[in-house]
């Protein structure tokens, strides 16, 4: 594995958030890449998003389960996968069963489709995993895939930052005012990154 290819590395004497923003628009161009080469696959693999892929290789792995679940494994909101999985039985990649530990949460399952879809897309997906580990090293991946977590997480939790700040602006408002914009940032937040690659088609 030869990562010393790898070009436009940030200057070493950038400040920190100098830094994540580069790492930032960096994301930005892995993603429109990823897309660009989805679009290659064939207009047939389009039809469905990168995040609505990412929920059937889950669902792939197991025999049914409930939305709750299938946001828990993803890291986003219930409400994210709902419309996630509408999309997806709309197009009758997936199925919706009765559930007879909870009526009011059914189980969404895979159906033929779905799963005949997964295969055909497999092998480019394959093909792509293999080109990026052949380019990097396992240590460089670790380090990658622990960074963007923690980034993960602080997006999920506001990016503390932005809360401090709004703390300071708005710091005579009540706690019960506060919740409706908290909720609606989090909701925000978490829509966005479900626009993220980590899958492809």
């Amino acid at each position: 594995m030869n990562s010393s290819s790898v070009a436009s590395e940030p200057a070493p004497h950038l400040e920190p958030d100098a830094l994540v923003s580069e790492l930032l628009s960096q994301l930005n161009t892995v993603a429109s890449r990823l897309r660009a080469r989805t679009k290659k696959s064939g207009a047939h693999l389009r039809d469905l998003g990168i995040a609505e892929h990412a929920v059937l290789e889950i669902l792939a792995g197991t025999t049914a389960l409930t939305v709750p679940q299938i946001a828990r494994e993803r890291s986003t909101s219930r409400q994210n996968i709902q419309l996630l999985i509408d999309r997806l039985a709309s197009r009758g990649r997936v199925a919706i069963i009765q559930n007879p530990a909870h009526r009011r949460s059914g189980l969404v399952q895979l159906t033929d489709l779905g799963r005949a879809w997964l295969s055909e897309t497999q092998p480019n997906h394959q093909r792509l995993l293999s080109e990026i580990a052949a380019g990097t090293s396992e240590s460089e991946l670790h380090t990658a895939l622990s960074v963007l977590r923690k980034v993960h997480h602080l997006l999920l939790n506001g990016a503390g930052i932005s809360a401090s700040a709004e703390k300071v602006t708005l710091g005579r408002r009540s706690r019960t005012a506060k919740a409706p914009a908290q909720k609606q940032r989090s909701e925000q937040t978490e829509s966005s990154l479900e626009e993220l690659p980590v899958s492809l088609l």
